[in-house]
């Protein structure tokens, strides 16, 4: 019967260790949280990611001025599409009479002295 009672021992002082581990953690877990709680923790998190983003897109920016130029250009076309397409709509008629007159008249150039010589 005394047989089991070294590796019974062993057991139980291998046991303990891992509780006293356990425990240690779970303590240094407890007051971190009471320091900083988990939504602060998440915030700062978030806001880390998010102030590195904009890091990186203002590198990224001075790296690609036209593209940047480009793109806001665009983005101011798509804004104002209506507003250009009513203008368009309104002087396209107006352009077109105007170039139609122009091709209509002759030059000053042939005003007939062409046919002369």
């Amino acid at each position: 019967m005394n047989d089991g009672l070294p590796a019974l021992e062993a057991n139980r002082a291998a046991r303990d260790a891992a509780l006293s581990a356990v425990t240690a953690r779970f303590s240094q877990l407890q007051s971190g949280l009471a320091a900083k709680g988990i939504g602060e923790r998440l915030i700062d998190h978030a806001r880390g990611k998010a102030e590195s983003a904009a890091h990186e897109a203002v590198e990224i920016a001075e790296e690609n001025k036209s593209v940047i130029a480009a793109t806001a250009a665009a983005l101011t076309l798509w804004v104002l599409r209506k507003p250009l397409a009513n203008q368009a709509q309104k002087w396209l008629p107006v352009a077109w009479q105007s170039l139609a007159r122009r091709w209509s008249r002759p030059d000053a150039k042939s005003d007939g002295k062409e046919n002369e010589a």
